[in-house]
């Protein structure tokens, strides 16, 4: 048995943001899929079931993807086609994770046939999100793609988690969801409330990002401006600390103190 885990991440960049502090201080192994970022349950449920093979590798990968990375783990655009190379590369670099870490920061979905696909692709043009938020890509951009948005369900939630199961397996799992503080709930409050609930059903373990965010707060912009949608920089290597904290607890090991310091010392901001 290897004496620290190997990590899987697939989320957005928050969680990759945390990882990459993890990365940095060398405290485990991180494989970084490159694949883009995943926001709902049905996004993370259907790339994991292709990841595992569950579901053959589909045509249409430009929709399930984003051209997102942090910039030591860039995206790689092999991943906005059904390349065999790639995707070959990403099932052996799946099955070799010991510990898979999730964020699920959205309730909304966005179906195309049995295929939950990203909200705001970038394959061929980079608009905002606050370009598209109200109406919707598909409907702006691309009306004869024939897309489904929809707002999930806990029931919903519960079946997309139980996919999600089946393809990890009996690996241990570190959950988080979006950020908030206090009051400042933007609708995240209620959602983190039943990742919770089937975090713990799935016998997963969750990691509190609410709780950073009262501790730390947001990330700001160079203008002064809050943003909402980030942990500030000390907030997100506290993340990286309670991601590999539970990670060796789950794996069956325990994380050094000297290398807990370094990370929350870490004055380094990644942009």
């Amino acid at each position: 048995m290897k004496t620290t885990p190997t990590l899987f991440p697939l989320g957005t960049s928050r969680l990759h943001w945390a990882a990459e502090y993890i990365n940095r201080h060398e405290a485990t192994e991180v494989i970084f899929p490159r694949i883009g970022y995943f926001q709902s349950a049905g996004q993370i449920a259907t790339m994991l079931e292709i990841l595992s093979g569950i579901r053959d590798i589909p045509e249409i990968c430009q929709y399930l993807t984003r051209r997102d990375g942090t910039p030591l783990h860039p995206f790689d655009n092999r991943a906005l086609t059904p390349d065999q190379v790639l995707w070959t590369q990403k099932r052996a670099e799946f099955a070799s994770a010991d510990v898979l870490l999730l964020e699920f920061s959205s309730s909304v979905e966005f179906q195309l046939g049995d295929l939950h696909v990203q909200g705001n692709p970038n394959y061929q043009r980079d608009v905002p999100f606050a370009d598209v938020w109200k109406e919707g890509y598909y409907t702006t951009y691309e009306p004869d793609v024939d897309v489904t948005r929809y707002q999930d369900t806990e029931e919903e939630i519960s079946a997309l988690f139980d996919r999600c199961a089946k393809a990890i397996g009996d690996r241990p799992v570190i959950v988080q969801s979006h950020i908030y503080r206090g009051e400042q709930g933007f609708g995240r409050k209620e959602f983190a409330a039943i990742i919770s609930r089937h975090t713990a059903r799935s016998g997963w373990h969750f990691v509190d990002a609410a709780a950073l965010c009262e501790a730390h707060g947001f990330r700001t912009f160079d203008n002064g401006q809050t943003d909402i949608h980030h942990l500030d920089w000390p907030g997100t290597r506290a993340n990286a600390v309670e991601l590999l904290d539970q990670s060796f607890a789950a794996y069956g090991c325990t994380l050094g103190h000297a290398t807990k310091e370094a990370i929350i010392g870490d004055s380094h901001e990644m942009i």
